[in-house]
Order: structure tokens, then C-alpha cells, then sequence
């Protein structure tokens, strides 16, 4: 018998899960080592599968001696898997570093795009916190976005902007079908949410500029930047007009974006009324 959580009933995903930084989820990890071990046994793929790259991978990157290398393409394949399966979740985005390296350094530069592509799209795919840029495995996201997303669903001060920014989240996090349009929606309807909540007004570019009756003063440059913000999301060059053009590319990192900048906004907000009150 086995425990289902109540997140996992209801479809809640921690951020953590969602956008995975300093960690590795099991399906990324065996993913990434089936595209890993397409490219090692396939002769498409130039000599990954040669005593050439082991023997690369033995100096520059273990720095153990080439005698230590099996001497058939088997035993080869089960030593590069014995260190997979042993890896932590840092040593894996070594050694895609390295394949980049490896492809660099015979001169098999028509591979590198290709690759690039491919690891990427994995990566996208599974909601990793990296993406594999010029042959450095690098970070989209940090710790500080993910604790301003836990912030704005597990301090809000209001239920309907928590239910906004979880369901942007789950919408976000999909493995199977991600709805980037409409997660981008569920994160400025948090804001909007929240706005309403304090003025009483109906919209968000109403809400916005009667904040400061409440006590609230934000700069003019932020209170504009995030009504253009919302035009974006609401107006007829926006999002919900961009539904309806499959030529316009929202996808995972806008998505993001306006998770983090819209969680932000929401936590901002709080901080400022609360100060409000105490004045």
C-alpha cells in the first residue's frame, strides 16, 4: 500500500520539484542518460562510443590513468554507466559538459548545436533550474526566485492570489502538457487579486494607482512597469490575444519570468501594507 500525499491528490507541486536548482530528479537524471547513451552506442553520433572519448574523459576529467580503461566497447559503455549511476546531481551536468568538450576537441564541431539542442530540450522538458549554454551547464534561476514563489503561496495575505500563483505553478510544472499561456495568466491574476483586495477597485490598472490611498506608496516607475505588465497579459497584443496566434512563442522561461516577478510583486505588496498598518 502505498501513502499518497495530499499534493499529489490534488496536483499542489512543491517549487522546489517544480524548478529544480542544486538538485536532480530521478527522471532527468535517467533521461539525460538515455540521450547519453543514444549518442554513446550510435554511430551518428561521431566517436563517443571510441576508446577515444574514454580515454579523454580518463585525463581530463577523472585524471586517472588510461590503463584503467576495459578494452572492449561493452565494458567501456558499463564503466561510463557505473559512474552515472554513482553521480551526484552536479557530476551529471559535468559530464554534459564534458561531451561538449569532447565534441570541441576532436573537431566534430557540426555535433555541438545539435547536442546543445537536444540537452536542452530535456532539460526545458523537465522543468530543470539549467540550460546548456555554449558548452557551460548554466543557471536560469536561483534560490532567491524560488523562495519569493514559497513566500507568495505560503504567506499571502490572501487565499484567491495563493490559489493564483499554486495553480500558475502547477500549470507551469506539467510535465506532460505545461500551459504557459495560462500559467502566465494565474500569476498577474495573483496580483491583480491582491490589488483588488486592497482598493476594492475592479482591474489591476485601476487598482494600481489608488494603492497610495490605502497608505501604500510605490514608485511611479514600478507602479508602470507592472501595468505594462498586465496590458501584456490583458490587452489585444497580449496573451489572451496571443491565444489565438500559434506564431507567437510563450514558453517556459516567460512563464517564469512572470511567476517570479508576479510572486515578487505579491510578497512586495504585503511587506508594504503591513507597514502600512503599523504607521
Amino acid at each position: 500500500m502505498r501513502f499518497e500525499s495530499f499534493s499529489e491528490r490534488y496536483g499542489y507541486v512543491r517549487v522546489d520539484d517544480a524548478l529544480q536548482i542544486e538538485k536532480m530528479s530521478d527522471s532527468l537524471k535517467n533521461i539525460l542518460w538515455s540521450h547519453i547513451y543514444k549518442r554513446y552506442t550510435s554511430c551518428d553520433y561521431g566517436m563517443l562510443g571510441s576508446k577515444i572519448f574514454m580515454e579523454i574523459f580518463f585525463e581530463y576529467y577523472l585524471q586517472k590513468p588510461c590503463t584503467l580503461i576495459s578494452g572492449t566497447p561493452d565494458l567501456r559503455l558499463k564503466q561510463l554507466a557505473t559512474f552515472y549511476n554513482n553521480a551526484t546531481w552536479y557530476e551529471v551536468y559535468d559530464l554534459i559538459e564534458f561531451i561538449y568538450f569532447f565534441y570541441k576537441k576532436i573537431g566534430s564541431l557540426h555535433f555541438l548545436d545539435p547536442y546543445t539542442s537536444e540537452i536542452n530540450e530535456v532539460l526545458e522538458r523537465e522543468h530543470s533550474g539549467y540550460r546548456l549554454i555554449d558548452g557551460l551547464v548554466t543557471p536560469i534561476t536561483d534560490e532567491n526566485e524560488i523562495e519569493s514563489i514559497k513566500e507568495a503561496i505560503e504567506e499571502n495575505l490572501l487565499d484567491t492570489a495563493k490559489i493564483h500563483i499554486q495553480e500558475s505553478l502547477n500549470m507551469l510544472s506539467d510535465r506532460e502538457h505545461p500551459n504557459y499561456r495560462n500559467s502566465i495568466k494565474e500569476s498577474i491574476s495573483a496580483v491583480e487579486a491582491v490589488c483588488r483586495y486592497i482598493t476594492n477597485e475592479s482591474t489591476l490598472d485601476k487598482a494600481l494607482p489608488k494603492l497610495k490611498n490605502k497608505g501604500i506608496i510605490i514608485p511611479d516607475m514600478l507602479e508602470d512597469g507592472m501595468k505594462k505588465i498586465y496590458h501584456f497579459t490583458n490587452g489585444e497584443a497580449g496573451i489572451r490575444h496571443a491565444l489565438m496566434d500559434e506564431s507567437t512563442n510563450i514558453d517556459f522561461e516567460e512563464a517564469k519570468y512572470m511567476l517570479v516577478v508576479c510572486s515578487a510583486f505579491v510578497n512586495y505588496l504585503k511587506a508594504k501594507q503591513g507597514k502600512a498598518n503599523d504607521e
